[in-house]
């Protein structure tokens, strides 16, 4: 059995959240979003965000576990956590930055008109933005930092916007 601890970043509408469960239910590892160890969601009220101790000590808790797949956009939570150090794997989805802007409005409106059921509520024009900034702030900033601190030797960067071909190329690398 191969021990799997996997970190799978990138910007909003990726294909993060895909991807981990793809491989979550291939290996029967728990999957874990990095929005769970942020946010507290409350059905009827706005979210809390927990503060930064908490954030770093549900990540810690997450990677305590012999086996996990952490997904998520928050970059400078994930550099200043050990997340990074922690993973035997990390995989930085960045797709075209055109295909991202298209899977935020497709997403946006298939929440809007009731099609997406993962949502129980129905998204605000301002949320829209805030998914194209937060894109934005990937591709301009953030990306680069990644990079810039993350070991080669356990890093790779998918550019392809399919999920099931950029699945292949995991499981290949897992594999090995």
């Amino acid at each position: 059995m191969v021990i799997v601890k996997v970190s799978i970043v990138g910007p909003v509408a990726s294909g993060k959240t895909t991807i981990a469960y793809q491989l979550s239910v291939e290996k029967n590892v728990k999957m874990t979003g990095i929005d769970e160890l942020v946010w507290i969601r409350q059905k009827s009220k706005p979210d809390i965000r927990r503060s930064h101790q908490q954030r770093i000590e549900n990540i810690d808790i997450a990677t305590a576990e012999s086996q996990w797949i952490i997904e998520g956009t928050q970059v400078r939570l994930i550099l200043e956590s050990d997340l990074i150090e922690k993973s035997d794997y990390v995989f930085i989805l960045k797709p075209n930055r055109m295909v991202v802007y298209y899977r935020i409005l497709k997403r946006f409106l298939s929440q809007t008109i009731g099609l997406d059921k993962r949502n129980i509520y129905k998204p605000k024009l301002s949320e829209l933005k805030n998914y194209y900034r937060w894109a934005n702030k990937f591709y301009d900033n953030e990306f680069e930092m990644l990079y810039k601190m993350i070991p080669r030797s356990k890093t790779t960067i998918l550019t392809g916007r399919n999920a099931q071909k950029n699945m292949v190329l995991i499981r290949e690398i897992i594999n090995k």
